[in-house]
């Protein structure tokens, strides 16, 4: 059975200043654990647990990223009808009206490194073949 929980807080802040100038910030911390590493499809079972006791063996997940900052401004530049220069209509209007800059910055912590075993650690999949394992322990050469 896999397991896998999310939590997070979120807070955002919109502004609306003077002059067209809009400002967002955004941030977030959020905590991911699971026990299906993503190499495995996050789907599909994952490796055998190192000790069948305790099934949910979870760790930090590999998308858990604990924080996350957003900030982003809108200036609308004011040429244009209805704007404070170059607002006598016609063709200035058209071609410098409704323009606007906008910009978007962000900032989050790096991904957890979350060391995966590859092989099987139970008996019922060895890694090593039977007939080669047998070898080994009778002393015997492998080759």
């Amino acid at each position: 059975m896999d397991f896998a929980e999310y939590f997070a807080f979120q807070f955002t802040a919109d502004k609306r200043l003077s002059h067209g100038v809009n400002a967002l910030l955004g941030y977030t911390y959020s905590h991911a654990i699971d026990d299906v590493p993503l190499e495995f499809g996050g789907a599909m079972p994952g490796p055998n647990p190192q000790d069948s006791r305790f099934p949910h063996e979870v760790s930090n997940s590999i998308i858990d990223q604990r924080h996350r900052l957003t900030l982003s401004f809108l200036w609308a530049f004011p040429f244009g009808k209805g704007q404070k220069f170059l607002n006598n209509g016609g063709v200035t209007d058209l071609l410098l009206g409704g323009w606007q800059m906008n910009g978007i910055l962000f900032t989050q912590s790096g991904l957890w490194f979350s060391p995966v075993l590859q092989t099987s650690t139970t008996k019922e999949h060895q890694a090593v073949p039977t007939s080669l394992s047998r070898r080994l322990r009778q002393g015997g050469a492998v080759g």
